[in-house]
Protein backbone atom coordinates (compact mmCIF):
# COMPACT_ATOMS: atom_id res chain seq x y z
CA UNK A 1 0.00 0.00 0.00
CA UNK A 2 2.81 2.39 0.88
CA UNK A 3 4.52 1.58 -2.40
CA UNK A 4 1.38 2.46 -4.37
CA UNK A 5 1.11 5.76 -2.53
CA UNK A 6 4.73 6.55 -3.36
CA UNK A 7 4.17 5.73 -7.02
CA UNK A 8 1.03 7.86 -7.08
CA UNK A 9 2.89 10.82 -5.54
CA UNK A 10 5.73 10.41 -8.03
CA UNK A 11 3.32 10.24 -10.94
CA UNK A 12 1.53 13.34 -9.65
CA UNK A 13 4.85 15.24 -9.49
CA UNK A 14 5.73 14.10 -13.01
CA UNK A 15 2.34 15.22 -14.32
CA UNK A 16 2.73 18.62 -12.64
CA UNK A 17 6.22 18.98 -14.05
CA UNK A 18 5.02 18.01 -17.52
CA UNK A 19 2.18 20.54 -17.32
CA UNK A 20 4.62 23.29 -16.32
CA UNK A 21 6.92 22.40 -19.21
CA UNK A 22 3.98 22.35 -21.63
CA UNK A 23 2.85 25.80 -20.44
CA UNK A 24 6.38 27.17 -20.85
CA UNK A 25 6.65 25.71 -24.33
CA UNK A 26 3.28 27.20 -25.23
CA UNK A 27 4.46 30.66 -24.13
CA UNK A 28 7.67 30.30 -26.14
CA UNK A 29 5.67 29.19 -29.17
CA UNK A 30 3.44 32.26 -28.90
CA UNK A 31 6.51 34.51 -28.68
CA UNK A 32 8.12 32.87 -31.71
CA UNK A 33 4.96 33.16 -33.79
CA UNK A 34 4.58 36.85 -32.87
CA UNK A 35 8.19 37.79 -33.68
CA UNK A 36 7.79 37.81 -37.50
CA UNK A 37 4.77 40.09 -37.18
CA UNK A 38 6.72 42.47 -34.95
CA UNK A 39 9.68 42.43 -37.32
CA UNK A 40 7.39 43.13 -40.27
CA UNK A 41 5.80 46.08 -38.46
CA UNK A 42 9.22 47.46 -37.50
CA UNK A 43 10.48 47.11 -41.07
CA UNK A 44 7.40 48.90 -42.37
CA UNK A 45 7.95 51.79 -39.95
CA UNK A 46 11.62 52.00 -40.93
CA UNK A 47 10.71 52.09 -44.62
CA UNK A 48 8.26 54.91 -43.98
CA UNK A 49 10.95 56.87 -42.10
CA UNK A 50 13.45 56.23 -44.89
CA UNK A 51 11.03 57.47 -47.53
CA UNK A 52 10.26 60.61 -45.49
CA UNK A 53 13.97 61.25 -44.97
CA UNK A 54 14.70 60.84 -48.67
CA UNK A 55 11.93 63.28 -49.50
CA UNK A 56 13.31 65.88 -47.09
CA UNK A 57 16.79 65.32 -48.52
CA UNK A 58 15.52 65.95 -52.05
CA UNK A 59 13.77 69.13 -50.93
CA UNK A 60 16.93 70.36 -49.22
CA UNK A 61 19.00 69.65 -52.31
CA UNK A 62 16.58 71.71 -54.41
CA UNK A 63 16.82 74.57 -51.91
CA UNK A 64 20.62 74.38 -51.95
CA UNK A 65 20.65 74.56 -55.75
CA UNK A 66 18.39 77.61 -55.64
CA UNK A 67 20.70 79.33 -53.16
CA UNK A 68 23.75 78.47 -55.27
CA UNK A 69 22.14 80.00 -58.33
CA UNK A 70 21.22 83.11 -56.36
CA UNK A 71 24.72 83.55 -54.94
CA UNK A 72 26.29 83.07 -58.36
CA UNK A 73 24.25 85.93 -59.84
Amino acid sequence: MNNLKKELNEMTREISSTKAIAEEMNLKFKQVTQEPETITNDASKLNEKLEATEKVKEELEIEMKKHRVQTEQ
